[in-house]
């Protein structure tokens, strides 16, 4: 879940709606990179996996700023790779 934070500047960076949303979508992008980066295995598929939502959360609205909050991150159908199973 998101919202704007700060839609004047938002529309003052981005100009449209949609501009936004390719934005939290190229941040959603990279943010999953990111923080899958930083996440072992242990930790993707242990008890501490509700940790994931928070590491992601972050990263993501590090890539966008302030203008756009990233309230919730939701999290579904994470499978090992078959090579790693």
């Amino acid at each position: 879940d998101w919202r704007y934070t700060n839609a004047n500047r938002a529309f003052q960076v981005k100009r449209t709606h949609d501009r936004v949303l390719q934005e939290i979508s190229n941040a959603l992008r990279t943010g999953a990179r990111n923080a899958g980066s930083t996440i072992s295995l242990a930790t993707l598929f242990g008890p501490s996996r509700s940790t994931l939502d928070e590491v992601l959360q972050k990263a993501i609205q590090a890539q966008l700023g302030d203008y756009v909050s990233i309230e919730q991150v939701y999290i579904r159908g994470i499978s090992m790779p078959p090579k790693i199973q």
